[in-house]
């Protein structure tokens, strides 16, 4: 991996990200012209209980088998891991189906709920059933270093969702039930892409004893995922219970422009984890750790930079009225969005090193963090709230990471490279904040630039060459 260069690897995987995510902004001011912020309330919690839900159809199967892929003597037993746990996957997943469904029509008679059961949670659990068979093949692919063809899935899928969105949206009107079923109706397409893979690079034969083993690594991460996602769904939930549809359509605009961070620590993620799995015990790693993080911390604050100075013009531009001030909550959760990019490295470190019940302790703890501050912030200062409560999590969660891994804390170059990030964005957002127009546009671009250069200089970064 890294004589191919890990950033040439992360940029293609940022690629497959950040072409979708340019898609979703061309999708915004349609969903935006065409949904009230209540129904895009609703999209946006339906998405994030979907992602919920997609922990109990994998049950950290699919980081069982990047972590044992290496460990295989030969292709044909990759092949029979593959097909193993496929079938283990199919079947398990019927029954999740089933049993949410059940569950669901039971609960959904006797509970009253602003977003009901049938038709916006039964999609969610439709979509997951399909959307779970993609993800062995796609770990296949990061194992195999087929960025581009990794890339190319995401970006295809993409596309025909937002094809699909613009007719049922624009055309047939049909709101935000619209937008849901174009994400289900993509994820049945593929899913056949996903199941013609399986067939041609998996051999299947039922592996009892092997499953019980993977079952037994992989459960154990399952709170810590679940926890690491109520995180992200919890005050949705709490922002539904206490203030209105349309306070949830706000924050669920922020959340969208905020996440955009991701991209970036999403696809350091997807390049190193195979990497750092497969070199954690060599010599020097401690050394090139601390020059990943330095890269990847300077990367994230330069997106986050250009992500919250300019939400407000995005927004203004792009949006109806209704969603401007949504740019007030972006800079706080963009804090949240590079805790969280930085702790998927730590994490990776802690999971390579065999501590998988580390990270989720570590997450349980951040979750016990968020329920309390999202209950006692939202009734009392709303929106801005469950941003603080968001970003608090993931602070909480990077320190426990970085205690337990046992790897280097961060410089004093790198800490004073984040408070000047935090000065410029308080300066620029809240304090001087210019309005929208190329005047603005030319003082935080500005502003961006002589940031960039700065953090460069300041963290004395070398080598850059050598990781393409």
């Amino acid at each position: 991996m890294k004589d191919k260069g890990f950033l040439k690897g992360t940029i293609t995987y940022a690629l497959g990200d950040i072409i979708p995510k340019i898609l979703a902004f061309i999708s915004f001011p349609i969903l935006t012209s065409y949904l009230t912020t209540g129904d895009y309330g609703i999209v946006n919690y339906v998405n994030s209980l979907t992602m919920f839900l997609l922990v109990f159809n994998i049950l950290g199967l699919n980081t069982y088998y990047l972590v044992h892929y290496h460990k295989c003597s030969s292709d044909e037993e990759r092949q029979r891991l593959l097909g193993n746990l496929s079938i283990f996957i199919f079947f398990y997943n019927i029954g999740v189906l089933l049993l949410f469904s059940a569950g669901g029509f039971f609960f959904g008679k006797y509970v009253e709920a602003k977003i009901p059961f049938w038709p916006f949670v039964f999609i969610a659990v439709l979509s997951g059933f399909f959307n779970v068979f993609s993800l062995l093949p796609l770990a296949s692919l990061r194992l195999k270093q087929k960025s581009v063809q990794f890339a190319g899935l995401n970006i295809a899928k993409n596309i025909t969702q937002l094809g699909l969105t613009v007719i049922f949206v624009v055309f047939l009107r049909k709101a935000a039930i619209g937008v849901l079923y174009s994400i289900l109706i993509a994820n049945v397409v593929f899913f056949f892409y996903y199941a013609i893979y399986c067939y041609r690079h998996a051999i299947f034969k039922y592996d009892k004893e092997q499953i019980v083993k993977a079952l037994r690594f992989a459960v154990p991460l399952v709170p810590g995922s679940l926890a690491y996602l109520f995180i992200n769904l919890l005050d949705r939930i709490i922002i539904a219970r206490y203030l209105t549809l349309g306070d949830l359509g706000l924050y669920g605009t922020a959340t969208t422009l905020g996440f955009l961070i991701n991209i970036i620590s999403t696809g350091f993620y997807q390049a190193l984890e195979p990497h750092i799995f497969k070199s954690y015990n060599t010599p020097g790693f401690r050394n090139e750790f601390k020059r990943i993080r330095s890269i990847l911390l300077l990367v994230l604050l330069s997106a986050a930079m250009g992500l919250a100075l300019f939400a407000r013009e995005f927004l203004y531009f792009m949006s109806n009225k209704g969603f401007h001030i949504a740019y007030v909550y972006v800079p706080v959760i963009l804090a949240g969005g590079i805790f969280s990019g930085l702790n998927l490295l730590y994490a990776t470190v802690i999971t390579a090193s065999g501590k998988t019940r580390v990270n989720s302790m570590n997450v349980i703890i951040g979750c016990a963090v968020s329920i309390g501050l999202n209950f006692i912030l939202v009734p009392w200062i709303g929106i801005t709230g469950a941003a603080i409560a968001f970003t608090a999590a993931f602070l909480i969660i990077l320190l426990l990471s970085m205690a337990y891994s046992r790897f280097p804390i961060f410089a004093w170059q790198e800490i004073v490279v984040s408070l000047v990030w935090v000065a410029c964005i308080y300066f620029l957002v809240y304090s001087f904040s210019p309005a929208p127009g190329i005047y603005s546009i030319a003082i935080k671009a500005l502003t961006m630039v002589l940031f960039m250069v700065f953090a460069f200089k300041l963290l004395g970064i070398k080598g850059l060459k050598s990781l393409f």
